[in-house]
C-alpha cells in the first residue's frame, strides 16, 4: 500500500473499496428483483349533472360540497371524476364522497352520476359531462 498522506488516504480507500462491495452486491441482487406492473385504474364511462337541492341526503345527513348522488352499488365510495377525453382521462373534477343515491333512472342504472353545488347558477354552468369516474372503496 502506498501511503500518501497518512489516515486520510487509507479511510479513503476503504470507504471506496467499501463502496465497490455494495455496488457489485446490489447489482448481483438486481436481476432477483421482479418488476410489477403498475395497476391501472378501471375508468368507468358515465355522464355527470350537477344538483342543488337543500335538505337531507338519503342517509339523513346534510348536503354538502364533495358529495354525489350515484347507483347504490357506489354508496359509501370514494370517486375520482375527470372529463372523458376520448376515452382517456383528462381535466380532474374533484373527488367526491357517494352519499347519496338521487331518484333518476340513469342514477339508479349506473350511467350518471349527479354532484352536489351550493347554487342554481353553478349547477347550469357544470351542465352535463362526459366523464370517467375511479370508485374506490371508503369515503373521504
Amino acid at each position: 500500500m502506498v501511503v500518501v498522506g497518512g489516515r486520510k488516504v487509507k479511510i479513503a480507500i476503504v470507504a471506496v473499496l467499501l463502496f465497490a462491495l455494495m455496488a457489485k452486491i446490489m447489482i448481483a441482487h438486481a436481476a432477483e428483483i421482479e418488476e410489477v406492473a403498475p395497476v391501472q385504474p378501471e375508468y368507468k364511462k358515465m355522464q355527470a349533472t350537477a344538483y342543488c337541492l337543500t335538505g337531507q341526503r338519503c342517509d339523513g345527513g346534510a348536503v354538502r360540497r364533495g358529495i354525489a348522488s350515484a347507483a347504490p352499488e357506489y354508496y359509501g365510495m370514494t370517486a375520482a371524476v375527470y372529463i372523458n377525453d376520448d376515452g382517456k382521462p383528462g381535466e380532474f373534477l374533484g373527488w367526491y364522497e357517494i352519499l347519496d343515491t338521487g331518484g333518476n333512472e340513469g342514477i339508479r342504472n349506473g350511467t350518471v352520476m349527479d354532484i352536489w353545488m351550493p347554487t342554481y347558477e353553478e349547477c347550469i354552468q357544470f351542465g352535463r359531462k362526459d366523464v370517467l369516474v375511479v370508485f374506490v372503496e371508503g369515503g373521504g
